[in-house]
């Protein structure tokens, strides 16, 4: 952690990390994902080594800011 590279190289692990958990269509909250990561292997398993779901597959919110005028 003292070397620049090294901090850098965590900081892009804990960014890849965050947002598998946040692109995970589980109903938890972003902490109780993390937790459960930390306890089920087979949802750890899951995060890790399923592909995400494109973009085009996922569900998009029904409350966009975006109008359609």
């Amino acid at each position: 952690m003292r070397e620049p590279i090294a901090r850098e190289n965590l900081a892009v692990l804990r960014r890849l990390a965050l947002s598998r958990l946040k692109n995970d269509d589980t109903k938890l909250g972003l902490q109780n994902k993390r937790l459960k990561a930390g306890w089920d292997e087979q949802y750890l398993a899951k995060l890790l080594f399923t592909p995400p779901d494109p973009p085009s597959k996922r569900k998009a919110s029904k409350s966009s800011n975006i109008s359609n005028d």
